[in-house]
């Protein structure tokens, strides 16, 4: 009887992806930027394959705007706005992260943490005459923030056209110098700090005239 005719050889690829593991997330952010979660394959703690993409949700937080739902995206990402006179509240979003070939994915939490500042308001414009001993410049209204706040005075420089940070003036309050010779404006820059992120907001300005 015939026997069964052979075949050409063929190969048949098969692609494996391995099993997904992504452990919860936190960060930080200033309220009106943007945050990214930068997400690398880095085993034992995070398995990610390449083409992975996300898919998450939101709670609906107080105090916070614009949280964004995502569908099949490949990356997570949000922009968040705190409402006025609130400096500082956390977003939990539940995130599903998927291989392909509809291989089972897994899920994980991200945390945020939105902060926010209000740079308060300095006093101490003053008029003196060349040499005479000036008056301190100080807050009338302490600046307020959902970080840690710190502050930093500083001078305008007309010849740069730009701030100047004055090394070592990081209190509430700033005695310029009395060798000053021409009018000269001051300023603080304050910033609320919290994990990774720096939010920056400058006081109004205050003159000390120079008459000659």
């Amino acid at each position: 009887a015939p026997g069964p005719c052979p075949g050409e050889a063929f190969v048949i690829p098969v692609t494996v992806y391995p099993g997904i593991q992504v452990p919860n997330q936190s960060g930080s952010v200033c309220s009106g930027e943007n945050f990214t979660l930068n997400l690398v394959d880095n085993p034992p703690e995070v398995i990610l394959p390449d083409g992975v993409t996300f898919t998450w949700s939101a709670a609906d937080s107080p105090n916070v705007t614009n949280e964004q739902p995502g569908t099949a995206e490949s990356v997570f990402s949000q922009t968040l706005f705190l409402d006025e006179d609130v400096f500082a509240q956390t977003v939990q979003f539940d995130v599903d992260v998927v291989a392909g070939a509809g291989c089972e994915g897994a899920s994980f939490a991200v945390e945020l943490f939105v902060h926010d500042l209000d740079p308060g308001l300095i006093q101490g414009a003053q008029s003196l005459c060349v040499g005479e001993e000036p008056q301190p410049i100080s807050f009338s209204a302490n600046p307020i923030g959902g970080g840690s706040v710190t502050q930093q005075w500083q001078f305008f420089d007309p010849v740069q056209g730009s701030w100047i940070d004055i090394l070592g003036a990081t209190s509430l309050s700033y005695l310029p110098p009395s060798d000053l010779t021409e009018t000269t404006l001051f300023r603080a820059e304050v910033r609320s700090t919290a994990g990774g992120s720096s939010c920056p907001k400058t006081t109004n300005e205050i003159e000390v005239e120079i008459r000659n």
